[in-house]
């Protein structure tokens, strides 16, 4: 997804889902750019409460990137899915 216009849909023939370990960081990040998401990272729904609210950006990514395994898909465990245009 890096470099390419995020404005409208993007078309089934360029459309790729993978593994999030099999995505690059940069696509992931890229998913992840906009409003709440870019500082959420999924990560709300996993850290409780106070924990979440204490939280900085940098630990809610540094948790992203253990949980996705990003880059690296000979890891044994990731989570959701990730990817660019085909």
């Amino acid at each position: 997804m890096v470099g390419v216009a995020t404005t409208g849909p993007i078309g089934e023939a360029r459309l790729r889902i993978v593994p999030a370990n099999e995505a690059t960081w940069d696509d992931l990040t890229a998913i992840f750019s906009a409003d709440y998401a870019a500082r959420c990272l999924c990560q709300r729904f996993i850290i409780p409460g106070w924990i979440w609210r204490d939280s900085s950006q940098e630990e809610r990514t540094a948790k992203l990137q253990a949980q996705t395994g990003c880059g690296n898909p000979d890891t044994r465990v990731t989570s959701g899915l990730g990817g660019g245009p085909a």
